[in-house]
């Protein structure tokens, strides 16, 4: 069975799709019946579902004629087609496990024979037709603070074709808000304005930072933006602020954005830090200067000290030169040292008396 959503079969869709959903005259045996229920067509390139199906005493339509507002259908066009009474039921049990700011995670129960599921999903901005032969799917990339619909059916095989379910009941859910568009504008030595986009059914947002936190309302919302003027900062400080975005979900619930994390640094001497690897800055009055840390020295900590390898070069050059010395010194005192002297057994010392 092909995609319903394929080129062949949207163009025979659109040839005949209209005849089929006004109804088919069937002619069997001299005997005539209007169809009234579903037509399922298996093409070799594509599958089409229509409005209505003929119960013809043959499973094959070649054995018939069909007219349909008088005009003769060609019944070899159709030698393949087989009317299906039996449909399966869609998957029991959808529910949605997870949603966050950008996925939707659904699960339904199994189905017999199922060759896949079809899961479609309608937003607000947003709608897609996905295919998977899981029973667990998450929906990615969608936007967020965002009221979807799912629904799920099932294509099932049979003895001789395949069938499709109708549709399931669908479902609603919101996805999380996120906090877009964070920022800190107009950053002095003791103050700085922060601002960021609202979001759809917004109800408050915090803003909190080490002090106590501060609720905006939907109310100030200025332009789809709000923005909170922050001051009493102390000059070349990094600040850090957390933004979470409360809104109602479908069912007029509240649900909370994940923290949305800004950090600045207020305006100053060291508000630029000026110090290289991973020098730390520091300011009094009117004069800045750097603190290095190990292996670094300069104004700026830009070079890198070899006190501590020089000591040691040194330690292993006054060790070398120590031990040359000793060696010299030896060699000197063996040289010096008075001979041994030995004495012919006739020779007799010039001191000796009998």
């Amino acid at each position: 069975m092909s995609n319903i959503a394929s080129a062949s079969a949207v163009a025979f869709r659109g040839r005949h799709e209209s005849t089929l959903n006004n109804g088919l005259v069937f002619t069997n045996g001299g005997n005539t019946l209007t169809s009234s229920v579903l037509v399922f067509i298996r093409l070799s390139a594509g599958s089409v579902r229509a409005d209505s199906e003929a119960l013809l005493t043959s499973q094959n339509m070649a054995d018939s004629s069909a007219t349909a507002a008088g005009t003769n259908l060609d019944s070899a066009v159709y030698a393949d087609v087989m009317t299906i009474t039996d449909f399966p039921d869609p998957p029991a049990n959808l529910v949605i496990s997870e949603v966050t700011d950008s996925t939707i995670t659904v699960r339904y129960d199994e189905v017999a024979s199922a060759i896949h599921y079809e899961i479609q999903l309608t937003c607000t901005t947003t709608s897609v037709n996905l295919v998977t032969t899981s029973t667990t799917y998450t929906i990615p990339d969608l936007p967020s603070n965002t009221i979807c619909s799912v629904q799920v059916r099932v294509l099932v095989a049979l003895v001789a074709a395949a069938a499709r379910s109708d549709y399931s009941d669908s479902i609603e859910t919101t996805t999380v808000p996120a906090v877009l568009g964070l920022q800190a504008t107009s950053i002095t030595e003791t103050s700085a304005v922060i601002s960021f986009n609202s979001v759809t059914r917004g109800v408050y947002y915090t803003v909190q930072s080490a002090a106590s936190p501060i609720n905006l309302t939907q109310s100030q919302v200025v332009s789809g933006n709000l923005s909170l003027s922050v001051g009493g900062l102390v000059k070349s400080t990094t600040y850090t602020y957390t933004v979470v975005a409360v809104a109602l979900d479908v069912d007029g619930n509240l649900h909370s954005s994940a923290p949305a994390t800004l950090t600045f640094t207020t305006s100053g001497l060291c508000g630029v830090n000026p110090c290289f690897n991973g020098g730390l800055c520091s300011e009094d009055g009117t004069l800045v200067g750097c603190l290095c840390p190990s292996g670094y020295t300069g104004i700026l900590c830009e070079a890198k000290d070899n006190s501590e390898a020089l000591k040691i070069g040194l330690g292993v050059t006054g060790g070398v030169i120590g031990g040359a010395l000793i060696v010299l010194v030896l060699v000197w005192y063996v040289k010096k040292r008075p001979q041994a002297y030995s004495l012919h057994p006739d020779e007799k010392p010039s001191n000796f008396e009998e």
